[in-house]
């Protein structure tokens, strides 16, 4: 017997197929204005929403590679603020779409902040097929550099917050999934030269 699915999700799951099935033309580039049209994208907020607050951080504007910070708001009293640990996420997608920034991943880290009681920096890669693989991993190598180099310092929501660097979790669905397996073995073979972000 097949599980029930409510109509809203079959809805969302038949726009979502019509999308992809036009969106991706025959000689499988992507027309991201089409796709754009869709996409519900929402704002950075400094304050809490679901008792979360998060701000955006750019690390590199030349390929629009920038991070998205979400910080549990019920910490801002001064407790639970020491060694709050750190999950880096990487959106799925196909490698082709997607971004923290969309309204489905901003909601998914704000569940995963407040459940967790952790920072979730959800990273903006670089997509397929404009930008071929390895630019996922680069970039996703490239934020652990950031936070390991003490990027976090200059973001305000995280004024009056202790990040323990040393538990670094990576996460992922789908093709974010497979980011996290090459960024993972990537930071461990450079291990040695890093400072505060373990692997």
């Amino acid at each position: 017997m097949a599980p029930f699915i409510p109509l809203k999700a079959r809805i969302q799951l038949g726009v979502f197929r019509f999308l992809t099935n036009h969106a991706i033309r025959s000689d499988d580039t992507v027309n991201r204005r089409l796709y754009s049209y869709f996409q519900v994208l929402v704002p950075a907020d400094s304050k809490p929403k679901f008792g979360v607050s998060s701000a955006d951080a750019i690390i590199d504007s030349t390929r629009n590679l920038f991070v998205r910070i979400f910080v549990p708001s019920d910490s801002s009293n001064g407790e639970n603020t020491k060694n709050l640990p750190l999950v880096v996420y990487f959106h799925g997608g196909g490698f082709f779409f997607g971004s923290p920034d969309l309204a489905t991943y901003d909601d998914w880290c704000r569940r995963l902040c407040s459940g967790l009681h952790a920072v979730i920096v959800s990273v903006n890669y670089r997509l397929s097929p404009e930008h071929r693989c390895p630019a996922p991993y680069d970039d996703g190598v490239d934020v652990l550099r950031f936070l390991d180099s003490g990027g976090l310092g200059s973001i305000d929501i995280l004024s009056g917050f202790d990040v323990d660097l040393g538990s670094c979790f990576l996460a992922g669905c789908t093709a974010g999934g497979n980011i996290v397996h090459h960024v993972a073995r990537r930071w461990a073979a450079i291990s040695e030269s890093w400072e505060k972000v373990s692997s």
